[in-house]
């Protein structure tokens, strides 16, 4: 141990005096302190005459807030409201999303077609392509008869032979509706009506 550390802590220095230090001010402050027109806004700030949105006094620097609308919303009490700017965010985002969505609909849907609308007994085949045989096969299957209109252009229908009253659900999408048989009559009055024309 060094001896005059030991002195000094058996006998400390009887001095009553204490050395105030002042932090030493920024250019900031001098320059304000010097500037009337600051020393009087500063002043009317804190009776309260100036609107504390647009400026602050803080470390007796005054500051002018250049967006007041959206520090008043983000800022409250000089504690930032992180809901307040979490709930603009959110709202922004929702417009980006809403925005977005809709001009992908707009993209997508700008060749689709309403379904075609079917009546109870008209015949259809359906277009089933987990039945399809091979690449040749169009997996369309029938003729069926609708039996009931469903919600969403959905439709119930009845298989017309062998399907011992056996039904089955299929959306508008996957219908075509069914000409007849095509026996040589139907073929010569298909051909003889072109030909007429």
């Amino acid at each position: 141990m060094m001896p005059h550390a030991d002195y000094l802590s058996r006998n400390p220095p009887t001095t009553n005096q204490v050395h105030n230090i002042e932090k030493p001010r920024n250019w900031a402050q001098i320059a304000q302190s010097a500037d009337e027109e600051t020393i009087g806004l500063i002043e009317k700030l804190r009776d309260g005459n100036l609107d504390p949105r647009q400026y602050v006094c803080q470390n007796d620097i005054l500051y002018y807030r250049y967006t007041p609308v959206v520090r008043d919303v983000a800022v409250e009490r000089s504690q930032p409201n992180r809901e307040a700017l979490r709930e603009m965010c959110r709202t922004r985002a929702n417009e980006l999303l809403k925005r977005n969505q809709e001009r992908q609909d707009a993209y997508v849907n700008r060749d689709r077609r309403p379904p075609r609308v079917y009546k109870i007994n008209d015949l259809v085949f359906v277009i089933k392509f987990s039945q399809s045989t091979g690449k040749l096969d169009p997996g369309m299957r029938g003729p069926y008869k609708v039996t009931k209109v469903l919600p969403s252009n959905r439709y119930e229908l009845k298989l017309l032979s062998g399907g011992y009253g056996k039904t089955t659900q299929a959306a508008a999408e996957y219908m075509v509706p069914w000409r007849g048989e095509w026996c040589p009559d139907t073929c010569a009055a298909f051909f003889a009506s072109e030909y007429e024309q």
